[in-house]
Order: structure tokens, then C-alpha cells, then sequence
């Protein structure tokens, strides 16, 4: 059941349910949520209904309330790669890469097949190869 203030919205039944759906506590929630996102909105309700909405939820909450959500957003630093540093020189690898591919294609191929002791023991021993690879390159 949408929250009352949900349901003090002039819109029809579809369209409050739709808005309750996301769980907006509060109609400054609602409020931000539809500055944040209005071309959403308006795919969601129509561009009038959200004109409808904006107007009513704009007289639910309060002066103090209505400036936080029409304050900017805050800037953030952009996360990320850091550009102008040269990443660090890493070692080469000591993987044999064409040996721990061939390893790893017959590790499939035996977990493919039957389910004897032989392949089991196969299996086993081409495991071991392979984390001896990852090992020596570790070290």
C-alpha cells in the first residue's frame, strides 16, 4: 500500500503504485529522487503527471527541506586510473603461457569426460603442474 503521502498525489492508481514502488520515505525523498532523475520521470509518469507531482510535493515539505533538495550536488574527484603517472614496470611473467594453456584445455577436456579413478588421478596431477606454474611465477 503506498504511503500517504503517495496517496494525497493527484495521479491515478497505476501511477502511485509505481511510485511507491520506490520506496521513497518521505515526500523530500520523492522530491529529490525526481530532480535527480526527471527524464525518468517523465518515461514513467508523463510529462505532465510529474509537472502534477513536482507542484504537490513542493507544498508537502517544508522551506528548509525544499532548499536541501534543490542545492547542488556535491563535487566529487573523479575515481579511477590516475593519467600523467606511468604505471609501475611490472617483471616479466615466468609463466610458460602456451604450457599452462595446453594444461588447462586437457584439465577440461578430463573433467568433460568419465568419471574413472584414471582420470580423477589425471586430473589431480595436471592441477598440481598448473599451480606449480602460478608458483614459480609468484616467486
Amino acid at each position: 500500500m503506498p504511503s500517504q503521502y503517495i496517496e494525497d498525489l493527484p495521479l491515478r492508481s497505476e501511477e502511485k503504485q509505481k511510485l511507491s514502488e520506490l520506496c521513497a520515505p518521505s515526500p523530500a525523498a520523492l522530491l529529490g529522487m525526481m530532480n535527480a532523475a526527471p527524464e525518468d520521470f517523465r518515461r514513467l509518469l508523463g510529462g505532465e503527471a510529474v509537472q502534477n507531482v513536482l507542484h504537490s510535493l513542493r507544498r508537502m515539505v517544508s522551506k528548509s527541506d525544499e532548499a536541501i533538495v534543490d542545492a547542488p550536488a556535491p563535487s566529487f574527484h573523479a575515481s579511477g586510473a590516475i593519467l600523467g603517472r606511468r604505471p609501475p614496470n611490472m617483471p616479466p611473467s615466468k609463466v610458460d603461457f602456451e604450457e599452462r594453456e595446453r594444461l588447462f584445455q586437457e584439465l577440461q577436456r578430463l573433467r568433460q569426460g568419465d568419471d574413472q579413478p584414471a582420470t580423477r588421478q589425471r586430473a589431480a596431477e595436471i592441477e598440481k603442474r598448473l599451480q606449480s606454474l602460478l608458483d614459480a611465477d609468484a616467486q
